[in-house]
Order: C-alpha cells, then sequence, then structure tokens
C-alpha cells in the first residue's frame, strides 16, 4: 500500500508551541508533502476548541482526500489535538467506526468537565469515542469515529482516574506500562491487532512519542519515566507496511525544543522511511 506523508503544525491543544515547528523535521520528504501549518501560540479554553475545530476540519479533508485515492496517511505533527481531525477523516471514507492501537503515556481521555489543565492534547481520544465538547459534531457526526471494543491502549503511565472510569465503562482494552511488562510487547501487541481488525475492518495506528522512554525520545512536551522497548516498536511498526486493513498511520507530540543530541528527530526518520522506503535521506 502507497503511504504519504500529511504533516501537522499543531500546538494550540497543547502547553507548548514549539510542537508547531514539527514538520520543519521532514525536509528529505519535501517532494512528497502535503502541509498542513499554524503556527499558534497554546490558549485557554474554550478559544483552543475554536482554533483546533479549524485545524480539524483541514486534516479531515486531506485525509479522507488520500484515503479515497487510495494511499495510507501517515501524519507527523503537532500536539495529539491533531488525532481528531486526521481519524474522522479516514473514517468518513468508511461510514464506520474504525479499530484503534493507541500507544501513549498518557489516556488522553478528558472532557472538559474532568480535565484540570483544559489542554485539548488531553482530550482527543474521548472525542473519537464520541464524548465530551459536542461542538465538535459539525465534524464529526452523531457518532463515534473510533470502536470502543476495537479500541487498546497501550503503555499508559500517566493519568487520571476519571479519564480511566470513563475508557472501562466504554469498553475500551487499557494496557498499562506495567502489565506490558508482565506480559511482554509481542503478545500484547498482536492481541491489539487482532482486535482492532477484527474481522478484516478498518483500523488505524496513533503512536505519541512520550510512549517510549525520554532517553530514546526526548522530544516530547510532556516527558514520562519509563518507556516500552524502542526495539520491539520498530519491529512492529515495519509489520504494518503490507496490512492493508491499516487505513492510517500517526505519530504526535514531536517537540523539537527539547530534542536532545537530535535523537527523536532521528527516530522519526527511521519510522517514516519503513514506510516511505524510496525516499533518500
Amino acid at each position: 500500500m502507497k503511504t504519504l506523508l500529511l504533516a501537522s503544525a499543531l500546538a494550540s491543544g497543547g502547553r507548548e508551541r514549539a510542537c508547531w515547528r514539527a514538520p520543519r523535521v521532514l525536509t528529505p520528504w519535501k517532494p512528497r508533502l502535503h502541509t498542513y501549518e499554524r503556527s499558534v501560540q497554546p490558549r485557554p479554553w474554550p478559544d483552543q476548541a475554536k482554533v483546533a475545530l479549524s485545524a480539524a476540519g483541514s486534516l479531515h479533508r486531506h485525509a479522507a482526500l488520500l484515503r479515497r485515492s487510495g494511499i495510507r496517511p501517515l501524519l507527523i505533527g503537532g500536539d495529539h489535538s491533531e488525532a481528531i481531525g486526521f481519524w474522522s477523516g479516514i473514517a468518513s471514507v468508511y461510514g464506520c467506526a474504525l479499530g484503534m492501537i493507541w500507544i501513549d503515556a498518557h489516556l488522553d481521555s478528558h472532557t472538559p468537565s474532568s480535565s484540570a489543565s483544559h489542554r485539548l492534547h488531553g482530550m482527543p481520544l474521548a472525542t473519537l469515542l464520541g464524548q465530551g465538547d459536542r461542538r465538535w459534531q459539525t465534524l464529526l457526526g452523531d457518532h463515534a469515529i473510533l470502536a470502543p471494543t476495537r479500541t487498546t491502549i497501550i503503555a499508559y503511565r500517566s493519568y487520571e482516574e476519571a479519564e480511566r472510569t470513563l475508557l472501562i465503562g466504554l469498553g475500551v482494552t487499557l494496557i498499562s506500562a506495567d502489565e506490558l511488562q508482565r506480559r511482554g510487547w509481542p503478545q500484547v501487541w498482536q492481541a491489539a491487532r487482532r482486535r482492532a481488525s477484527r474481522d478484516g475492518q478498518a483500523y488505524g495506528v496513533s503512536l505519541d512519542l512520550d510512549a517510549l522512554s525520554p532517553h530514546d525520545a526526548p522530544g516530547v512536551s510532556v516527558p514520562v519515566a519509563g518507556g516500552i522497548d524502542l526495539n520491539h516498536l520498530q519491529r512492529s511498526w515495519r509489520q504494518l507496511r503490507h496490512d492493508r486493513s491499516c487505513k492510517g498511520l500517526e505519530i504526535a507530540e514531536f517537540n523539537p525544543a527539547r530534542d536532545h543530541r537530535g535523537r527523536t528527530r532521528a527516530l522519526l526518520h527511521r519510522l517514516i522511511a519503513t514506510h516511505v522506503p524510496s525516499t533518500r535521506l
């Protein structure tokens, strides 16, 4: 399956402005790059939601256009609120909810009423599951973009109980960092793929770089101690290359301002090259 890059220079939903510079690391892929850039300061709620809704609409249209053309989009960003527009665009092509493997140190499942910070990058998964602020209805419609029982969150280790309670009630499968260590990555990963693609249905994979160790990926806005094994991740990422049920890929929360010695940038290049192998670095 041919893969093409989308880039999201989105910072309004997070806490640090530097995330809007994420697409700048993709210079080697410029001839193949579809960009959406909006260099905005992080904003308080509800102004943040107004800015993000516009950005989400643009990503929605780009992602849907690529899927209708038979191309699998790989989105590089930007704060994780980008996921709302991206995955809703892909789901619109199929007219049904997607399965999802969400790899993240956080649960990203606050609603405006449960979030103390009111930052939108802590709410995208809940929004895609049909929860929270109804202003997104014009973009998402009346149904959830993601199917809860086909959604797995892997490697979370920083969260509030309100998020966990919401997700358990919806039927989402939660794999904490501790459980991942006990069971091992291969078993957890394969189970998540089977769940997401049940009966050959469409699914996606969203990777927040803070799921990795801050040593391996220091260039994130909200680093969390611990993290998944980088070698396991890269092997699993390669498995997706020829998986026709996987309709989209996302790598979020790259913050170049925190990227010590360019480690995160180098990792991004390796992950991109796995799916766009003809690109020369």
